[in-house]
């Protein structure tokens, strides 16, 4: 979301490690990737998550310097509404929270999320709306 600065992405269904690395992959070499960039997860939609937590660290080990290239910090909010979303994602926020750089945030509302990244939009429908204009 280049207007936005902002990466953007939507967790559904069963996530897996694989789908991590490959989320990683096309954001860390995408164009409109920047030190920096605040992130938001839309993870209404997460079901299942399988997670190996040895293959996760090592993901983790090269996904930090990138995401903290410069010494920028980030803001990753995730979009949780639900109580099964929230405790899936507890998982992937244990992984953040250990990297100072990288301020996580859950919330449960769209308008808060968006107030937390500090954009003027009360829903993700009106952001991406916004995007596309």
């Amino acid at each position: 979301m280049e207007k936005s600065d902002l990466m953007f992405m939507r967790s559904h269904g069963l996530v897996t490690d694989a789908d991590s690395i490959a989320a990683f992959e096309t954001y860390a070499t995408h164009p409109a990737a920047r030190p920096g960039q605040n992130m938001l997860n839309d993870m209404s939609g997460f079901e299942e998550s399988r997670i190996d937590y040895q293959k996760r660290m090592a993901l983790h080990s090269i996904m930090e310097p990138i995401l903290t290239m410069g010494g920028m910090g980030r803001t990753y909010v995730m979009y949780v509404p639900d109580g099964r979303s929230a405790q899936l994602a507890q998982n992937y926020l244990r992984f953040w929270e250990a990297v100072p750089l990288i301020d996580v945030h859950l919330t449960a509302s769209e308008s808060e999320a968006l107030r937390i990244l500090k954009l003027p939009y009360t829903s993700f429908a009106e952001m991406i709306a916004a995007e596309k204009d």
